[in-house]
């Protein structure tokens, strides 16, 4: 797809900087962009003014506002400004990249969250609002979509203060105006009035009532309907909709949600405080993860209840193959022969289901951007939901099954031959009823064989931990499967990934022109790896040269030279990178590409003496 005006607008403008990969979203206020700082080899989002609002002086002024707001504000639960920055008429700000979603995109993917989660996500909002308060800075847009939750850990992130409101800074709202989002705006917002921290307060707690229940506290077909009921109506109780909250989480919520301001928490210290610390600490395995690891665990009892009934069948068909039948007792047998392999086959289907759940959980794990071994990892991984069963718990669940298995078997075989002689319905009945003995036992007796025992994971999960597992990841992830960033991946594989996927992109005609570049991004990324590894083993040599003062020197000299090559280089696999944007925007390559084919070339001999000499 040809890159966007704005994408290549930014690149230009930070060239030799960052290296700007994809857009990540885009609002009213804003593009953001995910890019990477080429100096201290880490993962940045850019924040660009649209070109068209930056004409505004009023909206370039409210951004710079939002940027530098956010600027003064240093607490590991909202996002990092790292630069704010004017360039040939752009206007953009550079922050901390958080990999993962909204509480918004979880709630909508995932429905409800856990209680943990939940409680999580409203204690470190707390004390980032808590944080932000006391210098003075209220938020006035605290909603799902401003909250990011970590791929890693689930740390909650306050983000985007484009409308917050700094105290000693003349007003920038007209009295009676209201700002901020519809559904979560405080009943003093929805009015118009002036507002104080608390006024956050109350939209956290609209943030945590659609975490925790899936719905919005008020809402409607209007914004002016849902501004109303924020002003005059109450919520429905949220242990209505969840009656399994913890009463210290829903009694906060609710607290949260009064409309009068000096009936909330005074501070967020106070409302992080109010929800304890004995509440269920949040697990540390991601949810997507977790919920794939529980599919193949539940996946095991259903197929020890589905597995039982097939085998149930098997059997007895077999059995029957030997048991004499005429007239009209050997054509009921052929009807009820077809009926229990009907359930059969209702059991295969069933099994089948089962296992597409389960393969979709994976599948929506590693479109998330995890991988086999956070798969394993959660497999073989304790588990505080899944008791221990000891081995001898486990020969007698075994024993059991067989039990009533051999039961379910006789008792099948008695109604298929004493069956002739009743009513067809009452035959079908009985069949139906024996058959939950073999699906109720085998459900029973899965779930305490595929339980881990205290010495560790079954062979069910380790079975899945395996190569079986690895073949699942892999099938599940396909052409659609996309892993996110690495934010320890080394810029020049990063840049060289970027680049392969820009040519891969260009059409045929283009690529056979250019057919060389492939190698060259190749000779670069190799050339800056060898230059890391040379530069690595004379920083070990200088350490261990101390006080010899001619051969510290050289060395010295030699890393200089090698650092100044290795910068060379990334700049020339950058400058590669950004033509090949170019050329994807639709732009002609011009004569900039040519030279810096040239400079690539001519840069990859020179490495590869300097390389020769070393030797």
């Amino acid at each position: 797809m040809p890159q966007r005006p704005e994408l290549l607008a930014l690149q230009e403008a930070v060239a030799g900087r960052y290296a700007v990969d994809r857009e990540l979203g885009r609002g009213g206020m804003g593009i953001v962009f995910l890019a990477r700082d080429l100096a201290l080899d880490r993962l940045v989002a850019i924040k660009l003014l649209p070109p068209v609002q930056a004409a505004s002086a009023e909206r370039r002024a409210r951004f710079l506002r939002e940027a530098r707001t956010a600027a003064r504000l240093s607490h590991p639960n909202v996002v990092p400004i790292h630069a704010v920055e004017e360039s040939d008429g752009l206007v953009f700000f550079v922050m901390g990249y958080v990999a993962g979603e909204t509480v918004g995109e979880r709630v909508r993917r995932h429905g409800r969250l856990q209680a943990a989660e939940v409680t999580q996500i409203v204690r470190e909002v707390a004390w980032a609002l808590a944080y932000a308060h006391r210098q003075g800075v209220v938020h006035r847009d605290v909603k799902p979509e401003n909250i990011l939750l970590e791929r890693e850990g689930g740390r909650a992130m306050v983000t985007d203060f484009g409308i917050a409101q700094v105290s000693g800074d003349a007003a920038d709202t007209p009295a009676g105006q209201v700002i901020g989002t519809a559904r979560a705006v405080s009943p003093e917002q929805a009015a118009g009035e002036p507002v104080d921290g608390r006024s956050d307060l109350y939209s956290l707690g609209v943030t945590a009532y659609l975490a925790a229940t899936g719905q919005w506290p008020f809402d409607g077909d209007t914004a002016a309907a849902v501004l109303a009921q924020h002003l005059t109506q109450e919520p429905r109780p949220v242990l209505e909709l969840r009656p399994d909250l913890p009463a210290p989480l829903a009694h906060a919520i609710e607290r949260c949600l009064a409309k009068a301001p000096e009936d909330r928490f005074p501070s967020g210290e106070e409302l992080a405080a109010a929800l304890g610390s004995t509440l269920p600490v949040l697990a540390t395995t991601p949810a997507p993860v977790a919920r794939a690891a529980r599919d193949l665990h539940e996946l095991g009892t259903d197929m020890g209840g589905y597995g039982s009934v097939i085998l149930l069948v098997v059997v007895s068909e077999v059995v029957f193959q030997f048991l004499p039948s005429t007239g009209w007792a050997a054509l009921g047998d052929v009807f009820l022969s077809l009926f229990r392999i009907g359930i059969g086959f209702g059991m295969v289907s069933l099994a089948g289901m089962r296992k597409v759940t389960a393969f979709r959980a994976i599948r929506d794990a590693i479109q998330r951007g995890y991988g086999y071994e956070d798969i394993r990892a959660a497999l073989l991984g304790t588990d505080e939901e899944r008791e221990p069963v000891t081995v001898r718990a486990k020969v007698a669940s075994a024993t059991g099954w067989l039990l009533a298995f051999a039961t379910a078997t006789l008792a099948w075989l008695w109604t298929g031959k004493s069956g002739n002689d009743w009513n067809g319905v009452i035959q079908v009945i009985a069949d139906l009823a024996v058959v939950f003995i073999p699906l109720s036992a085998g459900r029973w007796a899965a779930a305490r064989l595929t339980a881990p025992t205290k010495k560790g994971p079954s062979l069910w999960d380790r079975w899945w931990a395996g190569r079986l597992g690895r073949w699942m990841v892999r099938l599940a992830g396909g052409r659609e499967s996309r892993v996110l960033p690495a934010a320890n991946e080394p810029t020049e594989v990063a840049l060289g990934r970027a680049a392969d996927a820009l040519f891969a992109a260009l059409p045929a005609a283009n690529q056979r022109e250019l057919a060389e570049l492939p190698g060259l991004i190749r000779q670069l990324e190799n050339d800056v790896q060898g230059l890391r590894r040379q530069e690595a083993a004379l920083t070990r040599a200088l350490a261990e040269a101390a006080g010899r003062v001619d051969l510290v020197k050289d060395l010295e000299a030699a890393r200089r030279l090698g650092s100044t090559k290795l910068a060379t280089a990334l700049s020339a696999l950058e400058n590669l990178r950004i033509d090949l944007l170019r050329i994807s925007a639709g732009q002609a390559a011009g004569p900039g590409l040519t030279e810096h084919l040239e400079a690539a070339r001519r840069l990859g001999r020179e490495v590869d003496a300097r390389m020769e000499i070393e030797a």
